[in-house]
């Protein structure tokens, strides 16, 4: 975990570091998140969206 703190943290802040967002939905739609992450047909990240 430290060494994940000193390298990539820094890396990741400095804009180096960033995550692939495969797809996003509203919070609304979990159950239709769930299952493309289930499917295992994702090439990055599948981030929810709360509130507006």
């Amino acid at each position: 975990m430290s060494q994940l703190r000193e390298r990539v943290w820094p890396r990741i802040e400095a804009g180096e570091i960033r995550p692939i967002i495969d797809s996003t939905f509203p919070i609304e739609q979990v159950e239709d998140a769930h299952a493309l992450v289930a499917s295992d047909k994702t090439i990055g990240k599948v981030v929810m969206i709360v509130g507006d």
